[in-house]
């Protein structure tokens, strides 16, 4: 994919992202109560950009930022998100990009079920998405 049509995506996804409000275009959908777990990876010390919409709606967006949480191996490094769905389901999605190129991935669990996963190693702009 070029680099024009991935900034376009990432700009996509993440304007999708932030309309927590109206519900994730694509977003994985949870029945109520479900327990969900949002895993995002990258290679350590990487400076990364995160969005997620968790199970109760909220969207949170950080910039440049590198993850701060178990290593795995490899040289990289997750972080995870927990929650549990309201009463009436809901709709959550997760967006990792490293401008730099290098590892990016995620996935999302609902139930403890693998339900999307995503990753990237392009040697340039690298973006993963769970919806």
């Amino acid at each position: 994919m070029s680099v024009c049509a991935r900034v376009a995506s990432v700009f996509v996804l993440s304007v999708s992202l932030l309309a927590g409000g109206v519900g994730v275009a694509g977003a994985v959908v949870t029945d109520s109560y479900d327990t969900t777990r949002q895993v995002m990876c990258s290679a350590t010390g990487a400076a990364v950009d995160v969005s997620y919409t968790n199970a109760y709606g909220n969207t949170t967006s950080r910039e440049n930022v590198s993850l701060r949480g178990r290593p795995i191996g490899g040289g990289h490094t997750c972080i995870s998100v927990d929650s549990r769905s309201g009463e009436y389901g809901d709709s959550l999605g997760t967006l990792i990009s490293d401008e730099s190129g290098g590892y990016v991935y995620c996935a999302i669990y609902v139930n403890g079920v693998k339900v999307s996963e995503s990753e990237d190693d392009s040697s340039y702009y690298s973006m993963a998405s769970c919806m």
